[in-house]
């Protein structure tokens, strides 16, 4: 955390599945995330340190940002995240 922009690196997942040779791998047609291997940084509003409500990513989100669009979160109590480009 630096601010209130928060740091989130994302490491591996399922994005690979095992391979029909011993040690080898598949690219999972079906992860359970499209940000396997990202690094993320998260703009809050100030209204968020008062707060302890969370946010959460859709997968709609998650293919957002995977493709470079920008996101905006909203908590329901009236803080906001965004992460853009």
């Amino acid at each position: 955390m630096r601010g209130r922009t928060l740091y989130v690196a994302i490491g591996g997942g399922d994005e690979v599945l095992s391979g029909p040779l011993p040690n080898s791998f598949v690219p999972n047609p079906n992860p359970s995330s499209a940000l396997f291997s990202s690094v993320l940084s998260i703009q809050f509003s100030a209204d968020s340190e008062r707060n302890t409500n969370g946010f959460a990513l859709s997968p709609i989100d998650q293919i957002n940002l995977k493709n470079g669009d920008a996101v905006e979160l909203n908590n329901g109590g009236g803080e906001k995240a965004h992460k853009s480009h």
